[in-house]
């Protein structure tokens, strides 16, 4: 379990140091930007992400479990090669749907293409990220998908200190991910990898399809509709409140991603080989050490939370409550582990849909309950209800079918 450890935090350092530049960029642009103008941009960053999954077609948990299967390079560049085409289809198809509402509507294209050209642009990076995860390149693979954003603050700062000119975020945003996307295919290509020409079909048959596809799109709901539907119920105020705690309490959530990019292919390999108790161990080897990470980390920010918010000006001080909300949040997430992956990864695929099904459909209701009442910090309880709903079920799954302990000990 050394291994497991060594490996894991290779990725949380990588993780603490975006973490860190990503504090000071978001802290330099709070000084520049005004709350509605950073609002927005979080808004537009989280509708991104949102449609990135709609064009990844759920094809990213297949993806990692064949490249982990295959023994060949080449079934690898050629699995690869197919995610990415269907990328580009699903792209084209989306683009054309939305310019046929807009014809439609007489409305014009601006915010929605954005969303959508961007969008494909991150779904191809992440692909290329969830192959390099595959093959044990989990730093790579969090550097490819921290990229963009942290290029699009760093250069709206260099501009403005060049120029003493706010440029326009939306149109940062677009320049960087397609950055992020040369710097992917850059590394697709260092880490011998090679576009194979292939048929353009689906990784997954049609069951496995609308089932990978509702996970993965319910997943980032779980983490992104909250403040897409504060911006949309509340105002852009409240979205950079939320938005300013939620980047705050990440590092806590990386703790878990970190652990998650080296444990998901682990998880199916030891599946397939039939090795259960070692996979158990492994399991809760992963809860605990993440847990006793985070632990630190969570009792830093209860600590110097309102500190840390006042740094970014003093209205961000009114985002004290929604920062611990969203840590405990965190917390329960990283108690429970990476539930869903095991889950997903022992084929247990129609169990994590219950799961996340669950945790999207009580976070919007409590959204729609709580926002109007309590604005951001509605937002953020109801992202707490939800992940408690979504995670502690996943749990008890894992806990009836594969025999992983409630607790963090290993089972006797």
């Amino acid at each position: 379990m050394k291994g497991l450890f060594s490996r894991a935090l290779s990725v949380l350092v990588v993780k603490i140091i975006f973490v860190i530049i990503g504090f000071l960029t978001t802290l330099t642009l709070a000084k520049l930007y005004s709350a509605d103008q950073l609002g927005d941009y979080f808004w537009l960053l989280s509708c991104i992400t949102l449609m990135c999954v709609v064009m990844r077609f759920g094809q990213e948990n297949m993806l990692i479990k064949l490249i982990v299967q295959s023994a060949k390079r080449t079934e690898k560049q050629i699995i690869s090669t197919q995610a990415m085409a269907i990328v580009l289809v699903t792209a084209i198809v989306v683009l054309l749907i939305n310019l046929f509402v807009n014809l439609l509507t007489a409305s014009t294209l601006g915010i929605s293409n954005l969303i959508l050209v961007n969008a494909m642009f991150f779904a191809l990076i992440s692909i290329i990220g969830y192959s390099m995860q595959a093959v044990g390149n989990s730093v790579i693979q969090q550097f490819l998908l921290n990229i963009p954003r942290l290029l699009s603050a760093l250069l709206a700062i260099v501009l403005f200190w060049l120029f003493n000119e706010l440029v326009s975020l939306d149109l940062i945003v677009t320049f960087t991910f397609f950055i992020g996307l040369l710097f992917g295919l850059l590394m697709f290509y260092l880490k011998g990898f090679r576009l194979t020409p292939s048929p353009v079909k689906l990784l997954t048959n049609k069951t496995q399809t609308y089932h990978y596809l509702w996970i993965s799109f319910s997943a980032v709901l779980m983490a992104e509709a909250a403040i897409v539907l504060l911006g949309v119920y509340g105002n852009a105020k409240e979205v950079a409140y939320f938005g300013i705690a939620t980047r705050l309490v990440s590092l806590i959530a990386f703790v878990l991603l970190a652990f998650n990019s080296v444990t998901t292919p682990k998880f199916a390999a030891l599946f397939k080989q039939g090795k259960h108790s070692e996979l158990i161990s492994y399991y809760q080897s992963s809860r605990r050490q993440s847990m006793f990470i985070s632990s630190f980390f969570a009792v830093f920010f209860w600590a110097s939370g309102e500190f840390l918010l006042s740094q970014f000006g003093e209205q961000y001080q009114q985002a004290s409550e929604v920062l611990l909300v969203l840590l405990l949040t965190q917390l329960i997430k990283v108690f429970v582990g990476a539930a869903g992956q095991l889950l997903m990864m022992a084929d247990r695929v129609t169990l994590q849909k219950y799961c996340i099904t669950a945790g999207v459909c009580t976070l919007l209701v409590s959204c729609y309950i709580l926002i109007p009442l309590f604005g951001a910090l509605g937002a953020a309880f109801a992202t707490l209800i939800a992940t408690a709903v979504n995670n502690f079920l996943a749990l008890f799954y894992v806990n009836r079918y594969l025999a992983i302990p409630l607790s963090l000990a290993n089972p006797r």
